[in-house]
């Protein structure tokens, strides 16, 4: 097995040398170790190495982060970076070059190896899943190019080579000006390269909603077209910081569209007279929402003239927010390619109507081409809340949610993934299969394809280019076109991983719109006026008795039959059969109108309607004779002719693809030429009924809204008072950072301001921090971030502690509306964890001191013996005597330090007894008066009104009071100042010693070290006095701590436990 290669980039040669002994010891081959970042960028691109280990920190023109940048961009080899430390703003440079991963200095070869080897992993399959995106971008239906910010082709899928006329190997690294050629630049106002550098700068480009491509290239022939219609559109492809690094180019073929809304516009003249009569508003927009034409109704609702009107926007004629929910009402039907109704109130009168937006197909694509919109006035039945629609979000994913229903197999013909869209297919078609997604998956396709209907066709057929299947779904015909998309193999034939890729499109309403062509204009203008009596219906049993009176007025006799609610009986809705005739019946034969017909003994003709949903055309007098009980059949002729009916056509009444019924249709003058015609109005009947229905449903849905609200108001009232007890501050905002809302522990938190119509950047809280600045990227990009350690001292100079958590808030639509602060003071937790810490640190520094101590003064102690017996036994000169003086003092110094060390390490015996602290104080105060007075300090007391007695060893703590005296006096000038107050905790038994002086103060850096052994400011000393106070006060169970600023003097706070107070 090939050795993975890695190039090592490392300016230190020793951590070279060890990493490259490391690695191949490992089994990895190492190229070569390079210093800079030029060389590493020359050997990457020579000998392609699998994996680069870069240090950030590099000599030379590039750094580390430079050079791994170039690295994965030019060549696509991945970069773990080598570092031993990087500042803030280089470690944020090298996120932005998404790197496999980081190593810190020193490491372990297990670290390295865990750290390469994952490495690895992760180029795999983001190397495999760039390949089934490819494949995916080569099988949907549109015309796919990907872009570079220069404007240079990077990928074209097959659709894109179709339609430009290039062929991607020869389409990669042009200006995409070159290949992509718009006709009429200049009058379309569009020009690509002009476009692209637009988006790259971050400005709006309005995109012509169509414009004319002529192919180029090599792939077209003379006869084939030389001018294409398309839309398109154009969207940025962008790095982690919002950069736009490409383009995305998405275009299709509208040319059968153009000429289709041709043809509409030629056939509009032929029908207008059907709706000019009218008495609703009709109209006809395109793609673009303008007018095509407008009724009669219509121009005089809006006080204009056809020519005023045709070719203009809707927007010109009605407000914004009507535009706004108009035009969304037209995108969800050319999107969906169905009827849409809601109800809508004009602002220009305050009159409520139903409008019913009906798409107008091309009958050779199926496809929307214009939308017919008919607003019903219901002012006086019901006044309603606007439609509120939201528009479907953006595509989650290209494989998803392209249109086409796909499917992802694998060689062995196991389903391994399906988007929505076949998920649809599969539930509209074969809604036995209730399956899941995720239950798909594993299924071989064969135990799927028999759902689809009783014609077999093996799904292994799809390796050709394409297949067509027929499928029965209830006797109605469903045709899928299955289009071979694409395959991937992998190395072994065998293996699961290889897959095919097919595309299915579900052309069933464009079979289903050519039938409709052959309706005939004579029977439409018949029709019209039945339709728009029918139209005015808002109640379900309404429908039916508008049908029976308006067909009876033109001459026909018509008879609704509806299934009753176990689907075992017709019986008879609504007829326009005589009276007279009904009674005749009745009493001849003893029929009822509330007779009952079984199905299982329906007539044949009867049960085609039903069960395959055919419109039947039947003239035979004989025809009503199996509806009769036996001994009436032989009078069938005769009640025919006493009924009135003559030829009929019986259709069936579908509503969300269930048969509910049957409509007969009678009149002397029918033929099966106007089955069509008929189809259509039962159809029409149909969706009139259901839309009647919709709109009682709607009337309770108002109702069940209103009881909603109710319920709504009371759990928001259980969130405010939620909000006002929670245990931890909250503060949120306004889109522009003003502070709306605080519940009671934010405000108490920040007491020291008012906060109530502030903004949340101008806190005094963040003043001296840049928190500010991180609360306004949060409520201008969004995320989110929290501070664990956040120090801020209020206007009594006490310094709080606190957690913050900020997030960003937004409304439905994702959009951010403002900033939620969570914040928590946690003050008195990083207290006792630093006092935690540091006891640790103190116990850890004591033991090595002891140890320390023992092991010198032995030595030491040999050193002092010899000097003294010089001394003593050899008389020397002044200059030799002088020596050994400074020898011996040299030495007594260094044995006090040595007993410093042993008394800091050694642990002391408490002689714990009770004592009145502020006898102690003052006792303290007493021995070190002369240093007061030498310096003229001013002591002042503020002590405690009561007595305060606690137990403790009073030599020791004398030991920490003069020890913290001595550091205020000599961190001060002449004529300095010292308060010392004390105080009493009653709930926590405490009781609280502070010393403060006005002296030089302690800088930030160092008031971390004060504790620690050894560390001293001053040019005498130890550094050991108050590391021994803070054992001293551990050791009783108190503590102490140190708060100042430089130039500001220094507060020293002490606790013990109390066990009395008077």
């Amino acid at each position: 097995m090939e050795k993975i290669k890695i190039l090592i980039v490392e300016d230190e040669p020793e951590v070279g040398e060890v990493t490259k002994y490391i690695l191949e010891s490992r089994g990895y081959a190492v190229l070569s170790i390079v210093s800079t970042g030029e060389e590493a960028i020359k050997i990457a691109g020579g000998m392609r190495p699998d994996l680069v280990l870069m240090d950030i920190e590099l000599g030379g023109d590039i750094d580390g982060i430079n050079a791994a940048e170039q690295i994965h961009d030019r060549f696509k080899v991945p970069v773990v970076y080598l570092t031993a430390y990087a500042d803030e703003d280089k470690l944020q440079r090298a996120k932005v070059t998404e790197p496999y991963g980081y190593i810190l200095k020193p490491f372990k070869a297990e670290e390295l190896q865990a750290v390469i080897e994952m490495t690895l992993y992760k180029h795999e399959v983001e190397n495999k899943i760039k390949r089934e995106v490819a494949t995916t971008l080569r099988s949907i239906g549109d015309a796919v190019i990907t872009v570079s910010k220069e404007g240079i082709i990077t990928f074209m899928n097959p659709v894109a080579e179709s339609l430009t006329g290039w062929k991607q190997e020869a389409a990669l690294n042009r200006d995409l000006t070159e290949v992509f050629n718009i006709k009429d630049k200049e009058a379309l106002g569009f020009e690509i390269g002009a476009s692209l550098k637009s988006i790259v700068d971050g400005d709006f480009v309005s995109l012509p909603s169509d414009s004319i491509l002529i192919p180029g290239g090599n792939l077209r022939s003379s006869k084939e077209k030389t001018e294409i219609y398309i839309e398109f559109k154009i969207t940025p492809i962008r790095d982690d910081i919002g950069t736009a690094t490409g383009f995305v180019l998405v275009f299709r073929d509208i040319t059968e569209r153009k000429q289709a809304e041709e043809n509409l516009r030629e056939s509009e003249e032929r029908y207008r007279s059907l709706v000019e009569s009218s008495d609703d508003p009709i109209y006809l927009v395109d793609r673009n929402v303008q007018y095509l034409f407008a009724n009669k109704a219509f121009l005089k609702r809006l006080g204009n003239s056809q020519d005023e009107v045709v070719g203009q926007d809707y927007s010109r004629f009605h407000s914004p927010d009507g535009t706004k929910e108009f035009y969304a009402m037209i995108e969800k039907v050319f999107k969906s390619g169905k009827p849409v109704s809601y109800e809508h109130k004009s602002q220009r009168d305050g009159r409520e109507f139903i409008r019913t937006l009906s798409p107008v197909m091309d009958p050779e694509t199926g496809k929307t081409i214009a939308i017919t919109v008919i607003s019903k006035d219901i002012t006086e039945h019901k006044r309603v809340e606007e439609a509120l629609i939201n528009s479907e979000k953006n595509f989650k994913n290209i494989f998803q949610f392209v249109p086409e229903s796909l499917i992802v197999l694998s060689n062995q013909m196991r389903v391994l993934n399906t988007n929505k869209a076949f998920g649809e297919l599969i539930r509209k078609y074969a809604p036995e299969v209730n399956l899941s997604e995720e239950e798909l998956r594993g299924k071989i396709i064969s135990e799927l394809h028999g759902h689809f209907g009783k014609r077999n066709h093996g799904f292994i057929e799809i390796r050709r280019a394409s297949e067509k299947m027929g499928v029965d779904d209830k006797n109605k015909e469903l045709i899928i076109e299955f289009d071979f998309a694409g395959k991937i193999f992998a190395e072994e034939e065998e293996e699961e991983e290889a897959r095919i890729v097919v595309a299915l499109r579900d052309i069933t309403e464009r079979k289903c719109l050519e039938e409709a062509r052959a309706k005939s204009e004579a029977t439409l203008r018949s029709l019209n006026a039945a339709s728009l009596a029918v139209q005015r219906a808002l109640k379900p049993e309404d429908v039916f008795k508008a049908v029976a009176s308006e067909l009876k007025r033109l001459g026909f006799i018509v008879t609704i039959f509806l299934m009753d609610k176990d689907r075992k009986n017709l019986f008879i809705s609504h007829t326009s059969l005589s009276s007279v005739a009904l009674r005749a019946a009745e009493k001849l034969f003893g029929l009822s109108r509330n007779i009952r017909f079984p199905m299982d003994r329906l007539p044949q003709y009867m049960k085609e309607v039903l069960d395959k949903r055919a419109t039947v055309f039947n003239q035979d007098s004989e025809r009503i004779g199996e509806f009769l009980p036996g001994y009436l059949r032989g009078f069938s002729g005769k009640l025919v002719k006493i009924l009135g009916l003559q030829k009929g056509i019986m259709a069936p009444l579908v509503v969300k693809g269930n048969v509910i019924g049957v409509m007969g249709v009678d009149s002397q003058n029918l033929t099966e030429d106007d089955i069509p015609t008929v189809t259509a109005f039962a159809n029409q009947v149909s969706t009139t009924f259901e839309n009647a229905r919709l709109y009682e449903q709607a009337c309770r849905e108002i109702a069940e809204r209103k009881k909603a609200q109710r319920e709504s108001i009371e759990t928001l009232k259980y969130l405010e008072h939620l909000f006002s007890n929670v245990p931890i501050g909250i503060l949120s905002t306004d889109s522009k950072g003003k502070i709306v809302m605080s519940n009671p522990v934010g405000r108490e938190l920040l007491s020291d301001e008012t906060i109530e119509g502030l903004s949340i950047f101008d806190l005094s809280l963040w003043k001296a921090s840049d928190l500010a600045k991180r609360l306004r990227k949060v409520l201008e990009t969004g995320g989110l971030f929290e501070e664990n350690d956040f120090r801020y001292l209020d206007k009594d100079r006490k310094q709080h502690i606190f957690f913050l958590k900020v997030s960003p808030l937004e409304d439905i639509n994702g959009q951010i509306i403002g900033i939620l602060v969570l914040m928590r003071e946690i003050t008195d937790l990083k207290k006792l964890e630093e006092n935690l810490f540091q006891a640790e640190k103190m116990a850890s520094i004591g033991q090595l001191a002891s140890g320390v101590a023992h092991k010198i003064r032995n030595p030491l102690a040999v050193i002092k013996s010899t000097i003294q017996f010089c001394i003593e036994n050899f008389p020397a000169r002044s200059e030799f005597k002088k020596a050994l003086d400074v020898v011996q003092r040299s030495a007594d110094a260094a044995d006090g330090m040595i007993f410093d060390l042993l008394n800091f390490a050694r642990p002391k015996e408490l002689k714990l007894e009770r004592h009145i602290i502020h006898d102690t104080l003052d006792e303290a105060i007493r021995l070190i008066k002369p240093d007061f007075l030498q310096k003229k300090i001013e002591v002042q007391k503020q002590f405690y009104g009561g007595k305060i007695i606690a137990l403790y060893d009073e030599e020791l703590i004398m030991e920490v009071l003069i020890n913290i005296l001595l550091n205020s006096i000599q961190a001060m000038k002449d004529c300095g100042k010292i308060l010392i107050t004390t105080d009493y905790e009653s709930f926590t038994k405490y009781l609280i010693i502070v010393i403060e002086d006005n002296g030089y103060g302690i800088s930030k850096e160092n008031i971390k070290k004060v504790f620690d052994p050894f560390f001293s400011t001053k040019e005498k000393g130890t550094g050991l006095g108050l590391s021994i106070c803070h054992k001293i006060m551990s050791d009783h169970k108190g503590s102490i701590a140190i708060d100042s600023e430089v130039n500001k003097g220094a507060k020293v706070s002490l606790t013990l436990t109390a066990v009395q107070d008077g």
